[in-house]
């Protein structure tokens, strides 16, 4: 089933969705949010039909397709037929939204000399990583923990900053040749210290599986940092759309594995990989002959990992020379992936092209309890939000796609 699309006619450089809003950088470099209950309403208010209203659900509350309210409301006779036939109706046919600068709430600017090469929100607080450094918005957040008033913008790091990612009370900086830097969020009303002492010498992204961290040393090539937890010692806020109490890092990299020590069955090595990434249970290996190996993350009781020797592949189509991927993003039951003139969607052993042409930035949210199923791509003059269809009705149960954290 092809996902629902919300297209929105705005010039921006970046896209983040997070407590209920959708944060944006505009390209004149102002920082800010629209709620997202308010894109939902100018995306349904147009059409009447019940029908139509209750996909919604899909842009909203992503946890009612595993929660107990959920099996209430989907337990309904006929509920989850209308559910589908909606969205087939619907699937890939954009809501168009006409941006309103009134509904924009500017919070920030960002320096004129920065462009911005990710962003993240994690622990009420917004991370920008730029072309020469990164900055810190805290959100804080009022007692009832959606209204929120946002602080200044903080640079917590001098230098670039091409990939961002948090967990665990870190959040974690790429820098390239410089190396892979922790910011460790102290608590609730001080802004994050960014060690100035790298975990690890290279670094051009990082991906979260469980606890454990794979770090990129270029684009085809990770080290597995096997890390050391406590239980949460520090009071951090948390957003109550997004995240749950969680454990904190207490050392990273007690063990390193190379990519290539994992790969037990060579299953990897035999394949000339361009481009890697992961998801908290996965590897995904694109290889030059335009094949997808997919291969889980097996953990053992020794502190040891490996990949398993049975891998699963898919053919993502035959690739120019210069065809290679520039990114990706992980969704339930499969992957997004990013080239230079498309935007491909492999989900349950399906390719298809979801976006053409050269996307500014593309991300998913699958460590959201709220907004696990949705999706922004940024391009040139519009943001687009996707909803990834969640629910088999192969059989009469409801069975719900497997939701794999980052």
């Amino acid at each position: 089933m092809m996902p629902l699309m919300i297209r929105i006619g705005i010039a921006a450089s970046d896209a983040f969705i997070y407590a209920g809003r959708l944060f944006i950088v505009l390209k004149d470099r102002r920082i800010g949010h629209v709620a997202l209950s308010s894109i939902l309403h100018k995306a349904f208010r147009e059409d009447g039909q019940w029908e139509k209203k209750i996909l919604r659900i899909a842009f909203s509350r992503n946890d009612y397709y595993s929660n107990t309210q959920g099996e209430t409301i989907f337990g309904i006779d006929g509920l989850p037929e209308a559910f589908r036939s909606a969205w087939d109706a619907q699937a890939m046919n954009p809501l168009e939204i006409d941006w309103d600068d009134a509904d924009f709430t500017c919070i920030a600017q960002l320096p004129n000399d920065s462009t911005v090469l990710d962003i993240r929100a994690y622990a009420m607080r917004l991370f920008f990583a730029t072309s020469n450094s990164v900055h810190e918005i805290r959100l804080n957040p009022d007692d009832n923990g959606y209204d929120i008033r946002p602080g200044k913008l903080e640079r917590i790091f001098d230098g670039v900053g091409m990939s961002l990612s948090a967990k665990g009370g870190e959040v974690l900086v790429s820098t390239g040749h410089d190396g892979l830097m922790n910011g460790t969020i102290r608590d609730d009303r001080k802004h994050t210290i960014v060690n100035e002492h790298p975990i690890q010498d290279v670094s051009f992204r990082s991906g979260w599986s469980g606890f454990n961290l794979l770090n990129y040393v270029d684009q085809s090539r990770f080290n597995y940092l096997i890390n050391d937890t406590i239980r949460s010692q520090r009071k951090i806020e948390r957003s109550k759309f997004d995240e749950r109490p969680s454990k904190q890092i207490a050392k990273f990299g007690s063990k390193v594995l190379s990519g290539q020590s994992m790969d037990r069955g060579g299953s990897f090595s035999k394949r000339s990989v361009i481009y890697a990434f992961n998801s908290a249970s996965s590897a995904f290996m694109y290889d030059t002959s335009g094949q997808l190996t997919i291969s889980s993350i097996i953990k053992d009781a020794h502190n040891e990992a490996h990949l398993s020797s049975r891998p699963k592949t898919i053919d993502l189509g035959k690739r120019s020379r210069i065809d290679r991927p520039v990114s990706h993003a992980v969704i339930p039951g499969g992957c997004i992936i990013e080239f230079f003139d498309r935007v491909q969607l492999c989900q349950n052993n399906e390719v298809t092209v979801l976006q053409e042409g050269a996307m500014l930035s593309t991300k998913s949210y699958m460590s959201s309890a709220r907004y696990k199923n949705l999706l922004t791509t940024v391009g040139d003059d519009f943001v687009t939000i996707f909803s990834i269809y969640p629910l088999d009705f192969k059989s009469q149960s409801r069975r719900p796609i497997p939701q794999d954290e980052e």
